[in-house]
C-alpha cells in the first residue's frame, strides 16, 4: 500500500504512455495525475464529474495528452450548481475552458460519450438520445 493513496478510491483510469502517468478518476467525481510510482503530481481542479458512474465515456483527452474534457458539477459562489462542459491543462491540472448548454446547443445531462478529433479540433458529444452534436471547426 502507498502512503498516498489511502485515501484515493479510484472508479476508473487512463493511462498517459508518453508522459508515464496516470488520470485517475475516483468514484467520487475527482480527478487527479499520478505518476508510475504511485505519488500523486497534481489534483484537477473545479474538474468534478457530473456522473462519475459512467467512468471514462464522458471523458476525453486530446491525442497529445495535454487537455482533458469532461462534463462536470460546478458551484457558483452562492452555492447554485450546474452542469459545464470543462476543459483541463493535464500538466497543471487547472481549468481552462467552461461552456455551458446553452454554448454547446445540448442538455449537458444527457451526455453520454465524448471525442475529440485533433485533426479536425471538433469536439463529437454523444446523448442518451443518440444524438451527436459536432461542437468547434
Amino acid at each position: 500500500t502507498l502512503p498516498q493513496t489511502d485515501t484515493c478510491t479510484p472508479g476508473s483510469f487512463l493511462f498517459l504512455y508518453d508522459q508515464h502517468s496516470f488520470l485517475l478518476f475516483e468514484i467520487d467525481g475527482n480527478g487527479s495525475v499520478w505518476n508510475c510510482k504511485g505519488e500523486q503530481l497534481r489534483k484537477l481542479h473545479d474538474h468534478r464529474f457530473f456522473r462519475p458512474d459512467m467512468g471514462i465515456s464522458n471523458v476525453c483527452i486530446t491525442n497529445r495528452h495535454d487537455a482533458l474534457i469532461s462534463v462536470c458539477q460546478s458551484e457558483d459562489s452562492n452555492g447554485k450548481r450546474s452542469v459545464q462542459m470543462h476543459t483541463s491543462c493535464v500538466a497543471s491540472g487547472e481549468c481552462i475552458t467552461k461552456l455551458n448548454s446553452t454554448m454547446l446547443d445540448c442538455d449537458l445531462k444527457t451526455v453520454s460519450c465524448l471525442f475529440y478529433d485533433d485533426t479536425q479540433q471538433q469536439l463529437f458529444v454523444g446523448t442518451e438520445t443518440g444524438d451527436v452534436i459536432a461542437v468547434g471547426n
